[in-house]
């Protein structure tokens, strides 16, 4: 394998996993912001977020062109 598809495939394989750093990150956030509002809105609209969370996932784990 050349040193240029080398490079590429450890790029995507680092995407995939910041990426899934990065939701995470993101949710963590939303459930603390959800937690600190009185708004009961702000529970649904986090929950429903959450319900695409494994979609999300199977997307980023497309990221490098293999699923696992």
């Amino acid at each position: 394998m050349e040193l240029k598809e080398k490079l590429k495939e450890k790029g995507l394989n680092m995407s995939e996993k910041y990426l899934n750093m990065l939701l995470d990150d993101v949710l963590d956030l939303g459930e603390m912001l959800v937690n600190d509002s009185a708004n009961p809105f702000d529970d649904v609209g986090f929950q429903a977020i959450k319900m695409f969370e494994g979609e999300l996932r199977k997307l980023i784990d497309k990221v490098d062109g293999e699923e696992s």
